[in-house]
């Protein structure tokens, strides 16, 4: 500090050094200032990354479902019909899951997976590549927030008595009943113990608790409509809208939910 002496024998501070002091005191408070400031964007993040994370999640689940439907209609296109749920790949082979059947409709890595077509599904040298083929982080079958073993997969058709894929023979997409708007085929699930080459998937009873009891989303589940449309469910839907985007001989009942669970008015039955 520079000090001059006064008349009375006194030290008394000079302007410059007052000066000094009083910038010292202004950046202290811009300090204060801004570290208050960040304190509170960094609250502001912390609280609303959870519902970010969630969102993330959303959309890379929409993201999988709709290359998944663009990779059915592709072989749609190609053959005619859809992909049946379970079906021989070669002569005599057994049967094999449609989502083996349209790997060659997906990208990388999807379409270099070679499994034993001539083999059952479970057989040792298929159980060997389909766990190989799930651990590449681009695997499409298994989405990576969820806690089941990479191998199983996210997504599976309903199938059964009065739905597309009946078990019967395949279907061309104009046979749906409702139309492309109205019919579902597929929908996301938390947790399965489904293998994702395993020729299984999930009943209309089966899809209907998935959505309303054990969604795969904290409000609810993507389904999958045949023209290749991600939509999402809310698990609040009521049963029967879920049983009637399914079951191509139900009828819309006359009270119900939409996909967003709003009630809506009364439709007449088709």
């Amino acid at each position: 500090m520079i000090e001059t002496q006064s008349a009375s024998g006194l030290s008394e501070p000079q302007p410059e050094a007052m000066v000094s002091a009083e910038g010292f005191r202004v950046r202290r408070w811009l300090g204060v200032g801004l570290l208050a400031l960040l304190g509170g964007l960094l609250a502001i993040l912390w609280a609303q990354w959870p519902s970010q994370v969630a969102r993330s999640r959303m959309q890379e689940a929409e993201r999988r479902m709709t290359a998944i439907g663009k990779a059915v209609l592709n072989y749609a296109q190609v053959h005619g019909t859809l992909p049946q749920s379970a079906q021989p790949l070669v002569a005599g082979g057994p049967p094999q899951s449609w989502r083996t059947t349209i790997l060659s409709e997906l990208g990388a890595p999807m379409r270099r997976v070679t499994l034993e077509l001539s083999q059952p599904w479970d057989s040792p040298a298929n159980l060997e590549v389909a766990r190989r083929a799930a651990a590449d982080s681009n695997w499409i079958w298994h989405l990576p927030f969820d806690s089941s073993p990479a191998d199983r997969t996210s997504f599976v058709l309903v199938t059964g008595p009065n739905t597309v894929f009946d078990g019967q023979r395949a279907r061309r997409i104009r046979e749906a009943r409702r139309g492309m708007l109205k019919t579902a085929i597929a929908i996301e699930v938390r947790d399965s113990d489904i293998a994702w080459h395993e020729p299984r998937d999930v009943t209309i009873d089966e899809a209907v608790r998935e959505v309303r009891e054990r969604p795969a989303h904290a409000e609810g589940s993507h389904v999958l409509l045949i023209d290749g449309v991600v939509k999402f469910l809310k698990s609040n839907t009521d049963e029967d809208v879920i049983r009637y985007l399914f079951d191509q001989q139900a009828t819309m009942p006359v009270r119900r939910t939409d996909m967003d669970g709003n009630v809506i008015e009364e439709e007449r039955p088709e």
